[in-house]
């Protein structure tokens, strides 16, 4: 699922969760002020202490479902064009672009631009005179479906919200997290996958690859390496399943791995050089640098995320710092096979 922004993709730079947050969870804040935050986002808890609420209870990513229909068209309108305030602001106090204090002036500063930008977009967005008052169905957030956490049964609860197309893809989201409940839901996932792969468009396939490589299980690996060979219909599914593989560190996937090591797709040349570097492959780590310095910067800048979290790096590096934990690695050999 997209997101308006998130602190991860700010953490290198901005060194700490704390700094690469603030921006995201004052926006949000003010969202929920003016009532453009989704009803589950609690504003009271939230103006106490924004950036420890975003952190906790957003995990630290600004949804599309964290605001209204209304929030999120003026956020894709507007939202860069804040990122490009914060840092001018940033500039007249002298200091960095994560480094403005979270403080009273702040916000009464932010507050006042956002409701100045709100007006002007209001006052130019067309307007529907007779269009017929229809409401959709009632669909759970991420968020709603993650206050079922301290449901004691957790596992029979998210077995229902999977087989309900209105709810599967929030139910995915927060199993990604809470990924030990994944193990009891490998057959309805595996199921769940094989359905969504026939799709032409789907909108958790990814997603729901992902959750079922949470589960660590031998059924949920032999569901993904039977996939091999098999034609995605829509070819970025084939990345997000070498991904999935990817957090495998077994020969099954070890050798689906090595195929796509060659691939002509960056990102799918990268994500499976991934994999083998967690797989034990100090070989690997050579190909993964070159990998990275062969693609286009965009794509090396995504597929660098996606490597930071395949090989639980300490911070989400780019290509430079890619660099810099290959020579690490070079100089520390025995370390690629403790580590993964």
């Amino acid at each position: 699922m997209t997101s308006i922004d998130r602190g991860d993709a700010h953490l290198e730079e901005a060194r700490t969760w704390s700094r690469a947050c603030r921006h995201i969870a004052l926006f949000l804040w003010w969202a929920a002020e003016r009532a453009l935050a989704d009803a589950g986002i609690d504003a009271t808890k939230l103006a106490r202490s924004p950036v420890r609420y975003f952190t906790r209870e957003c995990d630290g990513k600004l949804r599309p479902e964290d605001v209204t229909d209304e929030g999120r068209a003026f956020a894709t309108a507007s939202y860069r064009a804040y990122t490009i305030e914060v840092e001018a602001y940033a500039k007249k106090l002298r200091v960095g672009g994560f480094d403005v204090p979270a403080n009273k002036a702040t916000a009464k500063y932010f507050f006042g631009w956002l409701d100045a930008r709100l007006a002007a977009w209001r006052a130019k967005r067309p307007r529907s005179r007779s269009a017929p008052s229809t409401k959709k169905a009632p669909r759970l957030t991420a968020r709603q479906v993650m206050r079922l956490r301290d449901v004691r049964h957790a596992p029979e609860d998210f077995s229902a919200l999977i087989a309900d197309p209105a709810t599967v893809d929030a139910a995915l989201e927060v199993l990604q997290v809470r990924t030990a409940w994944t193990r009891p839901l490998v057959p309805q996932l595996v199921e769940l996958v094989a359905t969504e792969f026939s799709r032409k468009r789907s909108r958790v396939l990814g997603l729901a690859m992902r959750v079922l490589a949470n589960a660590q299980d031998k059924t949920a690996l032999a569901a993904l390496v039977a996939l091999h060979g098999r034609p995605f219909l829509v070819r970025p599914y084939r990345a997000q399943w070498l991904a999935a593989l990817a957090s495998f560190r077994a020969p099954s996937a070890r050798r689906v791995l090595a195929v796509y090591a060659d691939a002509s797709d960056p990102t799918e040349r990268i994500t499976a050089t991934v994999g083998l570097v967690r797989n034990g492959s100090r070989s690997a780590l050579g190909s993964l640098r070159r990998a990275f310095e062969d693609a286009d910067r965009s794509v090396a800048q995504e597929a660098a995320r996606q490597a930071h979290f395949l090989l639980k790096t300490s911070f989400a590096f780019d290509e430079r710092q890619l660099a810099r934990l290959v020579r690490w690695w070079d100089a520390h050999p025995d370390e690629v096979q403790r580590r993964f």
